[in-house]
């Protein structure tokens, strides 16, 4: 068994809250920068080929770490006839999109937030197809393989899409935290613009503006955001992700004409907000890092779960999407669908 990684020491509160804030914000997935509808190309496409050819509308799905249920929407939008469908996901999720649905096709999904996907209360030896999309990877392998190996019927397959310690969505998530670090460090632009909230709106005023033009600490709080923002140049530049720095500079902007124009509450109580934000974000990208497999330990998992049953055929495969490396493609399909 490998040894379990610093994602299981994580605040599973912490974990929870962070991941719900960003589901409420409706995203579908988690790789918006990617796909900006469901998953598609080389993802799609190992989903029809692990999971989707081989569905039959009577098989019974469980979608761990469910998210906005972008599995659940591609099988509706992929198959002829939909299988049920339950997902599960520790964060609280309420996806909007099944609304759009005939009743027909909303009456075969179920969503259970706040659901562990290592304890999902579901009846023994009831479920046909484990999937997961960027979730499996998530917890202790331990619980999980319990999990499985409880809730699966005996003819069940389990497909799963599995984060890689060196895909590009990896890479991107290193970088987005570092920034997030840097960019509330000393010598930061949030760190700097924070320091400049006062100035700002005591410029209000004329007299303000006029003891400000006067004021040493003024000057040096100035011409530190301004080795700040040129700091942030610098660090876009070299960056494969400056999208975050980008977005840091325009709130930052946004903070102090806040500042300037509805005073010195309502700048800090944005730039909290701010912070906020980025901070979940920047565990979001810790906990992927943490969660993320490399080969060795995407290939002792295969192991784990194909000694659950002697009757799997299974499969892993490092998918790519064009240049870029996207994840690990995890498949155990049972010999007799294989050979039906």
């Amino acid at each position: 068994m490998y040894a379990p990684r610093n994602i299981y020491a994580m605040d599973q509160h912490l974990t929870q809250t962070d991941w719900t804030g960003y589901w409420a914000t409706g995203a579908l997935h988690s790789c918006l920068g990617s796909y900006q509808g469901n998953y598609d190309g080389a993802v799609k496409s190992f989903w029809r080929r692990a999971w989707l050819d081989h569905l039959g509308s009577d098989d019974r799905v469980l979608d761990l770490g469910c998210g906005n249920g972008p599995l659940a929407l591609l099988m509706m939008n992929e198959s002829d006839e939909p299988a049920l469908y339950c997902g599960v996901d520790l964060a609280k999720v309420a996806p909007s999109w099944p609304a759009r649905l005939p009743d027909s096709q909303r009456a075969r999904l179920t969503f259970l937030g706040g659901c562990s996907m290592t304890d999902t209360g579901l009846p023994s030896d009831s479920i046909d197809w484990v999937v997961s999309q960027f979730g499996a990877e998530y917890v202790e392998p331990g619980p999980l393989l319990a999990e499985l190996a409880r809730v699966l019927s005996p003819s069940g397959c389990v497909a799963l899409f599995l984060h890689h310690a060196g895909s590009r969505l990896a890479e991107v998530a290193r970088e987005e935290a570092a920034h997030a670090d840097w960019l509330f460090a000393e010598g930061g632009l949030m760190t700097a613009t924070a320091q400049l909230l006062e100035p700002m709106s005591a410029a209000r005023t004329p007299q303000g503006r006029m003891r400000l033009a006067k004021s040493p600490l003024a000057a040096r709080l100035r011409e530190a955001f301004n080795q700040a923002q040129d700091a942030l140049s610098a660090r876009a530049a070299g960056s494969i992700a400056p999208d975050l720095l980008f977005q840091a500079r325009e709130l930052s902007a946004q903070m102090l004409q806040l500042a300037q124009s509805q005073g010195l509450v309502q700048a800090r109580a944005a730039w909290h907000e701010t912070k906020r934000s980025i901070f979940q974000a920047r565990a979001r990208h810790r906990s992927l890092c943490a969660a993320a497999l490399d080969a060795q330990a995407a290939q002792a998992l295969q192991a784990q779960i194909q000694a659950l049953r002697g009757v799997w055929a299974s499969e892993l495969t490092e998918v790519c999407e064009g240049p870029y490396l996207v994840g690990w493609g995890l498949s155990f399909h049972h010999l007799a669908r294989t050979s039906s």
